[in-house]
């Protein structure tokens, strides 16, 4: 089991001149018998925690008030560990939102990097629905594939990995003459050349959606769907910006500093 570690001064988390603070050192970890937390602030026996309820005060081995919680599904992605950049949740919501991911759909995804974007299908497209990731790179395919598991517990049943290259696997599922997904998400550095390929793939109607990080890729992924009108529509293209707001009685305004570009979304409808 995960959980997900505050620090605070106290339970009304104020500074020792009564002035309210925010958390200034978070830690999402696994739990397991016997081991040890480690900071600079004392030592958390992980025994300790293991059976209490979320939302408990606890104390380090130095006295220093600790708030430990069930970590929420931003709180997991945040702090995977990394072999690629990870698509930040803001990005992540948008993409469950505007590629209409919901229970039941088949779901291609392409491109795994640290599995954050795919702990978010996963949970949305429930037992019902299959979530097939394709990635190329054994370090990318053994870090995404612990960070799941350590999330859910166990390896979905819901979930397929393909250790392939994209092309090879979409060339075997045309072969076979099958149009087996309702969406197909592209998190690549090139996603124009698998255009056609995801075509035949993908039921009429359903949606593709592609997220990239540079102005050029965005302009050669668009000029690639103009070139496709036949058989993409309703082509959206987007970015998120996350500005946080510091509120503290009448101290209301922008915090200084905000998430900004993070990537582009781009999402567009199959033609039958």
């Amino acid at each position: 089991m995960q959980v997900h570690i505050n620090k605070v001064q106290n339970r009304e988390n104020l500074d020792p001149k009564k002035r309210k603070r925010s958390n200034v050192w978070t830690r999402t970890i696994q739990l397991e018998q016997g081991k040890q937390l480690h900071t600079n602030w004392g030592i958390v026996e992980h025994d300790v925690i293991i059976g209490k309820q979320p939302g408990i005060f606890l104390k380090t081995s130095t006295g220093m008030s600790f708030l430990v919680f069930r970590p929420t599904i931003v709180d997991s992605m945040l702090s995977l560990p990394r072999g690629a950049a990870i698509v930040y949740p803001k990005d992540a919501g948008e993409i469950l939102m505007y590629a209409d991911i919901k229970e039941g759909l088949n779901i291609l995804e392409c491109g795994l990097g640290s599995g954050a974007l795919t702990l978010c299908l996963l949970r949305a497209a429930k037992n019902t629905g299959q979530v097939v990731s394709v990635e190329r790179r054994e370090d990318f395919v053994k870090t995404a594939t612990r960070n799941i598991e350590n999330f859910f517990g166990k390896l979905p049943s819901s979930w397929t990995l393909e250790m392939a290259e994209l092309s090879e696997y979409l060339d075997e599922i045309i072969e076979r003459n099958e149009i087996a997904f309702d969406r197909i998400i592209l998190d690549l550095l090139d996603p124009w050349e698998y255009l056609d390929s995801c075509h035949q793939v993908l039921k009429c109607g359903g949606i593709i959606t592609c997220y990239i990080t540079t102005v050029t890729a965005l302009s050669t992924l668009s000029s690639a769907l103009e070139l496709r009108s036949n058989l993409y529509s309703h082509i959206e293209v987007f970015e998120i910006i996350r500005r946080p707001w510091h509120v503290d009685g009448l101290s209301i305004r922008p915090e200084h500093q905000g998430i900004m570009h993070s990537g582009f979304i781009l999402t567009a409808r199959v033609l039958g």
